[in-house]
């Protein structure tokens, strides 16, 4: 009995330096995995945040435009205007 217990106990003891063995690797591989992963995140939040600020300066600039534009209009109508007068 006291032998049985023994072999057991070797025997779970050898599983779980197995079972450490493998997962230790497979979390080493994890690890790296998710590094990379993290890297990528990084450049596509620094793209995104490049892109965000292009699309406001777009923005801005298209805004500028219809400004210049309607006060374009604006002095255009009031030449005509003037010139009916």
């Amino acid at each position: 009995m006291k032998r049985r217990m023994h072999l057991i106990s070797s025997e779970a003891k050898t599983e779980l330096k197995q079972n450490v063995y493998r997962n230790h690797t497979k979390f080493i591989e994890t690890a790296k995995e998710v590094s990379s992963l993290e890297s990528e995140v990084y450049q596509l939040h620094s793209l995104l945040a490049d892109e965000k600020q292009l699309l406001n300066t777009v923005k801005e600039l298209l805004n500028v435009e219809n400004k210049v534009r309607r006060k374009s209009n604006i002095l255009t109508c009031n030449s005509n205007s003037e010139m009916l007068n």
